[in-house]
């Protein structure tokens, strides 16, 4: 089974909060009682349906495989790492429950 998913994440730097949707590819293999799954594909898009004040756009690479010099873009990238591994943890998370 595969599929696309979407979570809209909030991201906070600076006192300000940043929305963005995180879309990501799961994949999951059943056989012979027992299960395999990957997360893939992560990327970010632009929430436009909430206010936003720093564009977030495209896979997530350029946003957390780097260190900005500039501290509160430094801040604002720590921040969106930690939201996609929290989504992914959560999701996983979930996954293992339902898969049980």
């Amino acid at each position: 089974m595969k599929c696309t998913r979407m979570n809209g994440v909030v991201t906070q730097s600076g006192g300000l909060d940043y929305y963005a949707k995180l879309w990501f590819t799961v994949t999951v293999a059943v056989e012979d009682g027992a299960y395999r799954y990957r997360l893939d594909h992560f990327r970010f898009e632009s929430d436009t349906s909430r206010p936003y004040l720093h564009s977030t756009e495209g896979p997530i690479e350029r946003f957390i495989f780097k260190a900005p010099a500039n501290r509160i873009l430094r801040d604002i990238t720590e921040a969106k790492a930690r939201a996609v591994k929290l989504t992914a943890m959560g999701f996983i998370g979930n996954l293992r429950v339902n898969m049980e």
